[in-house]
């Protein structure tokens, strides 16, 4: 049975349930899933190349905004960039994704933490910041370490 919307129906939900010895259920989807990107890191590269002046990061400051846009990002990435992203207040998260461990929020906030061979600078909270450590860490003759 479907959802009438105002402009249309929804499929029914299909779902696959698995009831495990232990009482537990997992739900998946009988739906084939498209293919997806292997890392975000792909994310920001797709987007920087097809909408660069988007914003990828933008924080309240003072009666504006900052911002960094994914050209911004990507360009201070570098070819190698791993971009890793989650809740790290979220052990499923920190499980599912091991750059999220030991990198907590600072002051409650969502943080950037810049790394380079195995080592990280210190942890940031706004765009301006990011954008400063990303071009300090770029390779010598990348776009943001010109």
């Amino acid at each position: 049975m479907g959802t009438v919307l105002a402009r249309g129906r929804l499929a029914p939900a299909r779902v696959a349930i698995e009831t495990r010895d232990d009482g537990s259920q997992v739900l998946r989807s009988p739906v084939p899933q498209p293919d997806h990107p292997p890392s975000l890191t792909h994310h920001l590269r797709h987007w920087a190349v097809h909408a660069p002046s988007r914003v990828f990061l933008a924080e309240r400051a003072g009666d504006g905004w900052r911002t960094l846009t994914y050209a911004e990002a990507r360009a201070g990435a570098g070819p190698a960039a791993v971009l890793a992203a989650g809740d790290p207040t979220d052990p499923a998260a920190a499980e599912a994704v091991p750059l999220l461990r030991e990198r907590p929020l600072v002051d409650g906030r969502p943080a950037a933490y810049v790394c380079r061979g195995f080592t990280c600078q210190a942890p940031v909270t706004d765009p301006e910041a990011l954008r400063a450590q990303l071009a300090a860490a770029a390779p010598a003759g990348s776009v943001a370490g010109m």
